[in-house]
């Protein structure tokens, strides 16, 4: 569910048009014996502007996190992606699909791309973020400081006084 075909897919359509320069793209996480040989298989064709690290946790992913220019999330369904939140609260900013429930907040804040789960509306997105990057990682830690658990407190207050509210005669 996370998007890691189409994120593949995209990468393989920079790489056809010969558009990876000064592009590398950097994978971590784990998954069950499928989705590793999966990753693995498709990863291939791609293994020059491609890296496969593992899992990674703590103080390790705040270093890849920081060494980063751009996170990319394009997931099919998300809770609420702690990911996401990572990566801004170090200034990252984010490609996402809209089915990451954070897309008004990378929206409002200006803090990243929102894109569809078509590869090459990932790939076109990227290219895009290439050149933008540097003037939305500033905006990262406006989107952070909205979800500080007082503003969520207070933003989830503001809504059931006015669901409440509305009911009255």
């Amino acid at each position: 569910h996370k998007g890691l075909d189409v994120l593949i897919q995209a990468i393989k359509y920079l790489k056809n048009q010969n558009k990876t320069k000064n592009l590398h793209f950097s994978f971590y996480g784990i998954g069950n014996n499928a989705d590793m040989e999966y990753l693995k298989r498709e990863m291939a064709p791609i293994g020059d502007v491609a890296t496969y690290y593992g899992a990674v946790y703590g103080a390790d992913k705040q270093q890849v996190f920081s060494k980063a220019d751009i996170f990319i999330h394009p997931s099919r369904y998300e809770g609420f992606p702690m990911a996401i939140l990572e990566a801004l609260s170090v200034g990252l900013p984010c490609i996402i699909s809209p089915m990451t429930n954070v897309s008004d907040i990378i929206l409002s804040s200006d803090c990243g791309w929102i894109t569809t789960l078509d590869p090459v509306d990932i790939a076109e997105t990227m290219l895009r973020a290439k050149t933008e990057f540097l003037t939305k990682r500033n905006n990262c830690r406006q989107a952070i400081d909205a979800l500080t658990w007082d503003n969520i407190a207070k933003d989830s207050i503001e809504k059931y006084s006015k669901l409440l509210n509305r009911d009255k005669i």
